[in-house]
């Protein structure tokens, strides 16, 4: 059985895999980076990188966000335009900061506390990302709208029910239909 093994290391090459081989450029073989001013976009690719392999969805959503600052020590502040308001309360859910949280933690070695915040566009000093398509912002708008209605929002505190699509002509408020007329019983006894 050995001889097999070592036989088809011979004829195979490495039979254990080399993650600085794999082949999809995560950070598995780099160093871990300590966090400071200097470091902060590099930590940035990094931290993407890592998510994309990992939670490509929650990752998507980071690429919409501003280059991070630092908020304190081994604290980072995450900000969002006003625009990308979909992206900012997919992020600062429990889990997706758990994950972000985590992965920061792969890649700088130290345990960093993730913040985030929400910026008006026109905020001085916070470069502005390329817009959203016209229709993300009306459907998330319309989201929310709905979920403040006294059904979704029961059933949401609740449940934890979430709206993932909406028709373009559910009306929520549409006034119900008539009710049909009972059909006069006809039947004789």
């Amino acid at each position: 059985m050995i001889e097999a093994v070592e036989g088809a290391k011979k004829k195979n090459g490495q039979l254990t895999p080399n993650p600085a081989l794999n082949g999809n450029g995560t950070d598995e073989a780099e160093s871990p980076q300590e966090l400071t001013e200097a470091s902060i976009p590099e930590i940035w690719k990094r931290l993407n990188r890592y998510l994309s392999d990992k939670a490509p969805i929650l990752a998507t959503h980071l690429k919409l966000a501003n280059l991070p600052a630092i908020f304190g020590p081994n604290s980072l502040a995450i900000r969002f335009s006003s625009e990308y308001n979909h992206a900012y309360e997919a992020c600062d859910g429990e889990a997706n900061l758990r994950r972000i949280e985590d992965a920061l933690k792969q890649v700088t070695g130290t345990p960093i506390k993730v913040y985030f915040e929400l910026v008006s566009s026109s905020a001085p000093g916070v470069p502005a990302a390329s817009p959203p398509p016209a229709r993300v912002p009306q459907a998330a708008d319309r989201k929310k709208q709905l979920m403040g209605l006294p059904l979704f929002r029961r059933a949401g505190e609740a449940l934890g029910a979430q709206i993932w699509h909406v028709d373009e002509d559910f009306n929520p408020i549409a006034p119900p239909r008539p009710a049909a007329e009972p059909e006069a019983d006809t039947d004789e006894i």
